[in-house]
């Protein structure tokens, strides 16, 4: 994946540099850098009681609390940007250290009246996260002191868990109707593996950005993405019921503010600060139910949602090239 990326941003920043100087709107660099940081939040998972209802029957709670992860970006830019109108573009790759990463919670709300029914509680192991954003746009100083961005990208997110251990509470079930959960409800306690879960994010990503340098080796950032077309699979597993249940979601919005600060060592390296919160609501879909014992399958209209809440917090070191 690393490769790719270098493959595809290199012929840009060569072309840059001769074709934009010759030009003469201003002299193009290209970037690496290298980054290590915190994820702190959770994903959600849900089912709805019908396709037109915002009541759910199910909600699986995913903590990343925290997930640690590194990075690597590349960048293609001015190198003076305060000169003159000019491109950019870049592309940001991270990977997750694998390990536990809080708990996984379960509900039901299954008792009369869309009443809570189970519950159930398990450590929770993040096993994949690969992070990957590419954005390109046009930078325009405004001011002598400050420049926007206008740009647009392509996110893409793909995360997998595993709850084990931990236990459930359920409440008494008399036919097919749910009694009512309370925390006095006696925990039944379960070992190993219980649910796998993964999710599939495609999000297309446009936005703004303000920037403006500060004093002579400073630099300050405010970033806002929104994403108005999301698309997002994925498959759960339950291996003690022997089911798989599947969705291919879309629809819902993704907004995401974000803060920049940066040191400039010299001409060639800085340092920097970021600071993003990614909020991703309204996702649905259709989802399929396969017996994982007979291969029997059934499907329900609209009633997969998913979601997506997370703080993230990156120290990076840049080298201009």
């Amino acid at each position: 994946r690393y490769f790719f990326v270098i493959v595809v941003l290199l012929p840009f920043s060569l072309h840059g540099q001769v074709v934009y100087e010759d030009a003469g709107i201003g002299a193009y660099t290209f970037s690496i850098s290298s980054s290590f940081g915190i994820k702190y939040g959770q994903a959600e998972e849900i089912v709805f009681s019908d396709a037109v209802s915002d009541t759910k029957l199910s909600q699986l709670l995913w903590d990343m609390k925290p997930l640690f992860y590194w990075g690597a970006a590349f960048d293609f830019s001015q190198r003076f940007p305060m000169d003159s109108f000019g491109f950019f573009a870049n592309a940001a790759l991270q990977t997750a250290l694998p390990g536990k990463t809080g708990v996984m919670e379960d509900r039901d709300w299954l008792a009369p009246g869309n009443g809570l029914s189970n519950f159930s509680s398990h450590e929770n192991y993040t096993e994949e996260a690969l992070f990957f954003d590419f954005t390109a746009g046009a930078s325009i100083p405004v001011a002598s002191w400050a420049r926007v961005q206008i740009f647009a990208g392509i996110s893409y997110m793909g995360l997998k868990w595993t709850a084990r251990e931990g236990y459930l509470q359920y409440a008494a079930k008399s036919g097919n109707t749910y009694g009512y959960w309370n925390a006095s409800l006696p925990k039944i306690a379960v070992y190993g593996p219980v649910i796998a879960y993964k999710q599939d994010w495609l999000i297309f990503t446009p936005g703004i950005a303000l920037r403006a340098p500060l004093f002579d080796n400073f630099n300050a950032g405010l970033i806002f993405k929104i994403g108005p077309v999301i698309f997002c699979e994925d498959l759960d597993d339950h291996f003690e019921r022997r089911l798989e249940f599947s969705e291919s979601m879309y629809g819902g919005l993704m907004l995401e503010p974000r803060g920049e600060f940066s040191f400039l060592l010299n001409e060639n390296i800085n340092f920097s600060l970021d600071v993003s919160y990614r909020f991703i609501h309204g996702p649905r879909g259709d989802t399929k139910v396969r017996s994982t014992e007979t291969n029997a399958t059934q499907k329900s209209k609209d009633s997969g949602g998913s979601g997506y809440s997370v703080l993230d917090a990156a120290l990076s070191v840049t080298l201009r090239l």
